[in-house]
């Protein structure tokens, strides 16, 4: 077969999926057994693909892959019977797809395949079906599925919405937080008080179970409208659960709020709080670099000079050479808050230091 053809990422990328789960994979030279392919291209393949019906198309399909998985075709030129199917997925009706994701709901792999086929047909995610929202809500359902499914279909009528509300509930932490921002996507004022509501229950009874995800809704929302009160109210939240027992995972994710926060306080919190590694803190400075910046270049004062120094020590940043510097030249007091080392730490930034992120900087000043 001549491999004179590129086949699209999306192509290749499915079509290997469909492959693993067979595991078999056959010479590529090897003699394929759909008809006579031996030397024409995956062009003229496809073309006789597509000049099949879409019932005859399905059935050739099916038989291709069963026998891909029986070690007997060419993957090949499955991949090529992959890519005309994404080519031809609005041409199948909703039944045939959901058909293939019930019979496949043992092979994760194909299973997703037909799901991404449902996506492929409303590539907007604003559609649904009966059979899918059955799917959602059998608790027998493997809930990585449900986790994937979510994020394919739309959730539009009260019915739906109601499916999704029970989603954001569920035992899998997982499916639980892919949920919760599937909500925060279609409706964030629903989101957000399902969050606030979550944060009132832990005040009242200690519930920590869906606080990380409340907390993520809540903090997406900050990030366009939030006031200082309220801002400080999620950080002392953060920093009283990154002193607790929870989960390092879950912590993680909090460190990951704290950081698109964007907000000097919450810089401040998890860099100076004892139970944050310094991999993360580092990771934080990286990213929050300019709020740094902000500050030296707008007033600063010895405390924040004094903080700016110990994020330096952690991790230095070029970029901020010049107003640290300029910052403890003005502030002599400040000239110990790195022991008598502070000449030492400029020159490490301006010598060893990192590039700071400046596209980071454009994206919060929009």
């Amino acid at each position: 077969m001549k491999r004179n053809m590129l086949i699209s990422v999306a192509g290749l990328a499915l079509a290997t999926a469909l492959l693993v789960s067979a595991s078999v994979w056959v010479s590529a030279d090897r003699q394929v057994v759909w008809g006579h392919t031996e030397g024409i291209t995956q062009d003229e393949i496809m073309e006789k693909l597509h000049q099949l019906t879409t019932a005859d198309f399905l059935k050739d399909f099916d038989q291709a892959m069963e026998d891909i998985q029986n070690g007997k075709g060419d993957p090949e030129l499955g991949i090529c019977w992959a890519q005309v199917c994404i080519e031809r997925a609005s041409e199948f009706s909703d039944d045939e797809i959901i058909n293939r994701i019930e019979e496949a709901m043992d092979d994760a792999y194909l299973r997703q395949w037909w799901v991404e086929m449902f996506y492929q047909k409303y590539p907007q995610e604003d559609h649904n079906h009966p059979r899918l929202l059955k799917l959602l809500q059998d608790e027998h359902v493997d809930p990585s599925f449900k986790t994937s499914l979510i994020h394919f279909v739309g959730f539009r009528t009260p019915e739906e919405m109601e499916v999704l509300r029970m989603l954001t509930q569920d035992a899998d932490k997982n499916l639980r937080f892919r949920a919760m921002n599937r909500l925060n996507e279609i409706n964030q004022k629903a989101a957000v008080d399902m969050a606030k509501k979550t944060v009132a229950a832990y005040h009242s009874k200690g519930d920590m179970e869906q606080l990380p995800e409340a907390i993520d809704i809540l903090v997406q929302q900050m990030q366009t409208d939030a006031s200082r009160e309220e801002k400080d109210e999620i950080i002392a939240l953060c920093n009283e659960l990154l002193d607790s027992d929870l989960e390092s995972a879950k912590k993680d994710s909090l460190v990951y709020d704290m950081q698109m926060l964007s907000d000097l306080e919450a810089l401040r919190m998890v860099v100076q709080h004892p139970k944050v590694d310094n991999i993360m803190k580092k990771g934080m400075i990286d990213n929050n670099y300019y709020l740094l910046e902000e500050v030296l270049l707008n007033g600063p004062t010895p405390q924040d000079v004094e903080f700016t120094v110990t994020c330096m020590e952690l991790l230095p940043i070029k970029d901020l050479y010049m107003p640290l510097k300029t910052a403890i030249e003005a502030m002599p007091q400040t000239r110990n808050a790195s022991g008598n080392n502070w000449q030492i730490l400029l020159q490490n930034m301006q010598e060893e230091g990192v590039d700071a992120k400046t596209w980071l900087k454009e994206d919060w000043h929009r």
